[in-house]
């Protein structure tokens, strides 16, 4: 311990194993409380599985549709293994008219799959959408005669089986006119989920809260209770849950914690209840399993031991479309290709504010304890968060023969603080090396060019997918002398 520090700061020093064990301890007991999450299933626990997705397709679940799109190839295999292999899946999507896109059948894991990625977010001008009309639809099997409607629904119920509709809107039910009305379409709504309820369906209705405070667009002369669209919207939707005993799951306003929503649905094969703020846990998906070591692979033969500093951006603007999420899953991942016998690991996150959540460490527990623990906030302060890393990196519990490296995983959009540019170069005068991670859009890329160490020192791509990868490939680089 450096004998230097202030007081406090010697004595947090002192007592930060004793912190670290008591959070290893209580936070899993602190998540469990204040939400219920539920244990994986067992391969075919819900077997036989019937499931069919009803997704808005409307411009403003764009956020919500990208964070599925993602976690595509996770859900369909988590359906699959939770019915044993002894399930039937279909795919509907809706605006003011109905696609069936996958008409509800054995074998269609495949299909379903690739129709999510085929989902195009457009229309709806705000607007009341045909979600009643999608639940009739899918319980009462209706072809598209003399319906907007594209393609049959003819997929049986079985009576044996586990039965789920997982309905996924941010707008009240309107019918095909596009107008909600009090006292007609949302009593039409609460009678298709009393006839799903008498066919043993569960309703697992996901609400994305994008309307609030925006007003219902209601037929002329429609008398609503309120005129809060997400009020609406949201009062139907825990109907479902209450009428059926399935799932209602609200959301983050951007979509994030959709895919979640659908997992924890499945895990709890189709009653997960009322769950409100599941995606301020940035959790993985419960259909996770255990990542392989991805143990790294230098072609040379020389290992070179890292001390790696994650730099997080927890802002507004890096969490959108999933982003944060993804990149916090991908660190997940990565931990395991790091050989913590001589590499240690550290995590800053930076919104305005900078915080050190967990010091230069070999245990991967506690880094993972306070990466759960990262909550979203306003700003960016990038040149901070590099001299905060800095510190760390080359600070009191610097392994001498580690490399020193900084991986920052940002958008690049600095707000506050200084300027990161002269930041980064003190570090790199130190010897320290910075990689800068990012992906999607919205991405200074001029800014994390100049703040990486070297130009290939800096990963871009377009797509948010490859971020994992991108992350394998840095971990590796540094690790093997590159």
């Amino acid at each position: 311990m450096n004998d230097s520090w202030p007081r406090p700061y010697a004595l947090m020093a002192r007592l930060s194993p004793i912190l670290i064990i008591l959070i290893l301890v209580l936070a899993p007991l602190v998540l469990a409380l204040g939400y219920p999450i539920a244990r994986v299933k067992a391969d075919g626990e819900c077997s036989p599985l019937d499931v069919t997705l009803l997704i808005d397709s409307t411009s403003s679940m764009s956020g919500a549709i990208d964070n599925v799109k993602i976690e595509a190839a996770k859900l369909v295999d988590q359906i699959v293994a939770a019915s044993g292999g002894n399930y039937q899946l279909g795919l509907i999507e809706f605006r003011d008219d109905i696609i069936v896109s996958t008409d509800m059948a054995s074998g269609t894991a495949d299909m379903v799959r690739a129709q999510i990625g085929a989902i195009t977010a457009v229309g709806g001008d705000g607007g009341s959408e045909a979600s009643d009309e999608a639940l009739n639809t899918v319980v009462n099997r209706l072809n598209a005669t003399d319906r907007p409607q594209s393609g049959n629904f003819s997929g049986v119920w079985r009576t044996d089986a586990n039965k789920i509709i997982i309905l996924i809107t941010d707008a009240p039910p309107a019918g095909f006119d596009d107008l909600y009305a009090e006292g007609v379409d949302n009593v039409n709504a609460h009678q298709h989920a009393l006839e799903a309820s008498n066919l043993g369906i569960k309703i697992s209705a996901v609400y994305v809260p994008t309307t609030e405070g925006v007003p219902a667009v209601k037929a002329a002369g429609a008398n609503a209770v309120n005129d809060d669209s997400a009020v609406i919207a949201e009062a139907v939707m825990r109907d479902y849950q209450a009428t059926t005993n399935g799932g209602f799951i609200k959301t983050a306003r951007n979509g994030s914690g959709t895919a979640n929503a659908i997992s924890l649905t499945i895990a709890k094969c189709g009653s997960p209840g009322v769950q409100e703020g599941l995606y301020r846990l940035n959790l993985p998906l419960i259909a996770d399993a255990p990542p392989a070591t991805l143990a790294p692979i230098c072609m040379s033969g020389k290992f070179t031991p890292v001390d790696i500093i994650f730099a997080l951006d927890r802002s507004n603007s890096f969490a959108e479309k999933g982003r944060l999420n993804i990149t916090m899953n991908a660190l997940r991942t990565v931990l395991d290709q790091m050989d913590l016998a001589q590499d240690q690991l550290a995590l800053v996150t930076f919104a305005r504010d900078v915080t050190l959540p967990q010091p230069l460490t070999k245990s991967k527990d506690a880094f993972l304890v306070q990466l759960s623990l990262v909550i979203v906030g306003d700003g960016t302060a990038i040149g901070t968060a590099i001299t905060v890393s800095a510190n760390e990196v080359l600070g009191s519990r610097h392994m001498a023969p580690n490399r020193p490296v900084i991986i920052l995983l940002t958008d690049g959009e600095n707000l506050d603080g200084p300027d990161p540019l002269p930041r980064a170069r003190d570090a790199r005068a130190k010897g320290i090396r910075i990689i800068t991670v990012s992906a999607g859009e919205d991405v200074q890329k001029s800014v994390l060019r100049d703040l990486a160490s070297r130009a290939a020192d800096y990963y871009y791509n377009d797509s948010l997918v490859e971020i994992p990868d991108m992350l394998h490939s840095v971990v590796q680089k540094v690790q093997c002398g590159g």
